[in-house]
């Protein structure tokens, strides 16, 4: 199931955002464990890998690297509603068009990351 797509379904059985992230992880493990995935089997995204199209948007990837720097907190609606249903917008960078926020806000940060120093050509393997 494709990262969002699972935190879509998580949402929708149980919309409590504080305790979302959490749900998540646990299903995210949880189906790992059931199709034998590894870590390695998560797919690396590299600079080759953006532009050639294989992590595509909203999919679970994994990423090596450093935080450079910290951006300032952003308060958010981690759900909205749009006409009669609610969505979650938690991992996501922009809400829906119409969307209004449906309970409370939470905060979040923003990292820029850069590639470690020294790294070699055996961290895209």
């Amino acid at each position: 199931m494709a990262a969002l797509a699972l935190v879509d379904a998580v949402f929708a059985e149980d919309p409590t955002a504080k305790t979302l992230l959490e749900r998540v992880q646990a299903r995210v493990d949880a189906e790992a464990a059931n199709a034998g995935a590894t870590a390695s089997s998560i797919p690396l995204l590299t600079r080759a890998a953006y532009a050639s199209g294989a992590v595509p948007s909203g999919s679970l990837a994994r990423f090596v690297g450093m935080v450079q720097d910290m951006g300032n907190q952003e308060i958010f609606a981690p759900a909205v509603t749009v006409g009669d249903r609610t969505a979650c917008t938690m991992f996501r960078d922009e809400s829906p068009a119409g969307a209004e926020p449906a309970g409370s806000y939470a905060d979040r940060r923003s990292v820029y990351c850069v590639a470690p120093p020294g790294l070699g050509a055996w961290a895209d393997e």
